[in-house]
């Protein structure tokens, strides 16, 4: 019985001289550790905000950060507490393999996020053009981006979708142009209609008169003269310029006598045996 209480004695002394000392010591390190990451964390969100980095990724960034922590943090414990890394190291690899051959397509998604957060292809608000689809960005996440279309439809588009294809950017340089056909008769006095054009585009508050403005004949059609309309507007002004000059155009050539051509059907009676 002695012999056992002895053993058991020595064991427990052995426990609160090495064991518990070292839960302790990992324990106070682990502390100290993850404030130290709290600290640099939020300095570094700081001047992530001063730089007028995007929201999500410096949430990124940060969450990046916070994992990197963990995983080390533990490694060191793991080592004060006696625990080989290694195998630590090999079940975190193993582990991470198999999620990322079972979320290969996630995976994808989020590297693209990445990319994108950190270029300038569009922002929020942008209106663009992608993978067949016109419209709004609502949101932009680390695996998705939002559209909304003119037609209030709500489209998700898949980041590695985003990064493979074209994207048309139509709000970036702040302006868009403005370019239409309009078909008259060759009966048109062609000076005319170049000086009603030309006009339109003078008094309208919407276009920029700075920039490069062009009326001219495009093409000899098959039943009308063909004359191309160009010019300038601010991006948010576009629709509702384009939208003007279509109807100014129809009244200001009745208003001249400028005819605009349309197919005609000739009935001709059959002939009497």
């Amino acid at each position: 019985m002695d012999q056992l209480f002895n053993n058991f004695k020595s064991s427990l002394q052995t426990f609160l001289n090495d064991t518990l000392y070292r839960v302790v010591v990992a324990i106070l390190f682990l502390l100290v550790f993850f404030l130290l990451y709290t600290l640099i964390s939020k300095g570094l969100k700081k001047v992530l905000y001063r730089k007028k980095k995007p929201t999500l990724l410096v949430k990124f960034i940060a969450t990046a950060l916070k994992c990197g922590a963990v995983f080390f943090g533990i490694l060191i414990a793991a080592d004060i507490l006696g625990i080989p890394n290694a195998s630590i190291i090999a079940l975190l690899s193993t582990a991470a393999l198999a999620i990322g051959l079972t979320l290969q397509g996630v995976a994808s998604n989020l590297m693209s996020g990445v990319i994108m957060l950190n270029g300038s292809l569009f922002k929020e608000g942008d209106y663009i053009a992608l993978s067949g689809v016109e419209g709004s960005v609502l949101s932009i996440t680390i695996t998705h981006v939002e559209i909304v279309t003119s037609s209030g439809l709500r489209v998700t588009i898949p980041n590695s979708k985003v990064t493979s294809d074209i994207v048309t950017n139509y709000t970036v340089l702040g302006k868009r142009r403005i370019a239409m056909d309009v078909s008259v008769s060759y009966d048109s006095d062609m000076g005319r209609v170049a000086e009603v054009l030309r006009a339109m585009i003078e008094r309208h508050p919407n276009v920029m008169k700075e920039e490069e403005q062009l009326v001219r004949i495009k093409e000899h059609g098959d039943s009308a003269v063909i004359f191309v309309v160009r010019c300038w507007t601010p991006t948010d002004q576009y629709w509702s310029t384009y939208y003007d000059f279509k109807e100014q155009i129809l009244s200001d050539f009745k208003e001249n006598g400028i005819e605009i051509p349309y197919p005609h059907i000739v009935t001709v009676p059959a002939k009497q045996d």
